[in-house]
This record gives structure tokens, sequence and C-alpha cells, in this order.
């Protein structure tokens, strides 16, 4: 059995206070997310899944068999006060019916180490559609708000053609100043605020997402979204107006 171990990396902030980073790994088809630590990569070798410092994992589940846990994740600077970064988890084939979800978690509760039911998340943001996919991309922009914690995109596009189109297609921004502020699942809907696709059939938009820092120079932090499937070629006007 594959394990795609790398589906996804990201760099987290030191929870364990020896002062280096930590890195976490991705692996959907075993569904996990996997922390090691800072100090036993300085070490050297080679590492599955199994020597991780923390898994977060989640126990077989027949109604919730493979929910892709890992396949994007990211770090989120500290959003509690405790001195750590926390960290979020994608798993857009979450069920039921592929709605999809993104698990947060605290860096202080990362930093026991062990295994980690997904499902013991401080929030879990949850998709409002079957094959919503939340969870696809997920990044952490910095600070859009300008209210001195960072904030959290979450994308959500669907894989289906036909007619389905790039509406159905949307990030979500979550402002990071109250996303901890409560131990509650929350659904994609209630996001601060929704960018949706353009109207065109299949473009994938909110397929990646990236932070850009401050290019504009007005003291907040700016981001990309991509949309890499092509939209289809305009039609050409009719010809008794393409002369005026």
């Amino acid at each position: 059995m594959q394990s795609l171990f790398g589906a996804s990396l990201s760099a987290l902030p030191d929870i364990d206070g020896d002062g280096l980073d930590e890195l976490v790994v991705g692996a959907t088809d075993i569904s996990g997310a996997y922390i090691f630590k800072g100090s036993q990569l300085r070490a050297g070798g080679s590492y599955s899944h199994e020597r991780a410092f923390t898994k977060i994992e989640l126990p077989f589940d027949p109604e919730n068999p493979n929910p892709h846990i890992g396949f994007s994740t990211t770090s989120l600077g500290d959003l509690d006060g405790d001195g750590r970064g926390e960290l979020a988890v994608g798993a857009p084939g979450w069920a039921p019916s592929e709605r999809g979800s993104v698990a947060l978690f605290r860096g202080s509760d990362l930093a026991d180490g062990g295994v980690m039911a997904v499902t013991s998340a401080d929030v879990m943001v949850l998709g409002d559609v079957p094959t919503a996919d939340v969870g696809r991309s997920i990044t952490s922009p910095g600070d859009l708000d300008g209210d001195g914690f960072d904030d959290l995109l979450v994308g959500s596009y669907r894989l289906a053609a036909g007619e389905i189109t790039s509406e159905d297609d949307q990030v979500a921004f979550f402002s990071g100043r109250g996303l901890l502020a409560e131990s509650v699942d929350v659904w994609l809907s209630s996001a601060d605020s929704i960018i949706r696709g353009a109207p065109q059939v299949g473009g994938a938009f909110g397929k990646s997402l990236a932070g850009l820092g401050d290019v504009d120079g007005d003291g907040r932090d700016d981001f990309a979204i991509a949309a890499p499937r092509p939209a289809p070629p305009r039609p050409a006007p009719p010809e008794d107006q393409q002369h005026g």
C-alpha cells in the first residue's frame, strides 16, 4: 500500500522549546500528518511516518474510510499567545460525501508528542455541501486584516466536470484573532469573507494558495490564488459587430 508520504510539507515554528523549527509531512493514502522535531532532522538519517514525534491520524472508520488527512498543511503562527505556533491540516475527503475539513491544533498540544486523533483538533472547519473538498489547499498568508494575528485561507474546489463551474469554487478567509477563541466546529460559509471563482467550467479556482508578504506597501500582507485550468476561449462576436 502506498502512503503518499510527502503529499504536503510545511515548516512549524518551534513547539518544543529547543530553538529549532519542526517539519510537518502529510501522507494522504494513510490519512495522517506527521511532525518531526528539528532536533531529529539535525541528527540526519532517513525517516518514515512511524518515527514521527507527533502523529495526527484517524482510527479506521467505515463511514469515513479515507479522509485524505494531510493533503495540505500550514503553520499559523502563534494565535493563542503561548509562544508556540499553531498548525492547520486539510482533509478534503472528510465524510459525509467528501465535504472536506480543516483541523486546527494548538502548538502546545502538539508539543507533547505521541498519537493524536484528528477529531481532537481544537477547531474543525467543515464543508457545507457534498463534494466541496474543503482543505485541498490551505495557507496562512500572514496578517491580512492588520489585527496582529496570522490569518487562514481555505480553498474549496471541485474536481467534477460538466455543469460544475468555478463559481462553485471558493477561497474562504478566516481572521486569526477569533479562530481559536472558542473550541467549536465552524462551517466554511461562516468565514469572515469568501472569494468566489469566475463563471467558467473547471477552472479549479483555489487549487493552490500563496502568501506574498506586503507587495503594495500598505502595511498588510497580500496573497495569490491559482486557477490552473484555462477558461474556454471566448466566442467571436457576431460578424455585424466586428466592424462596428
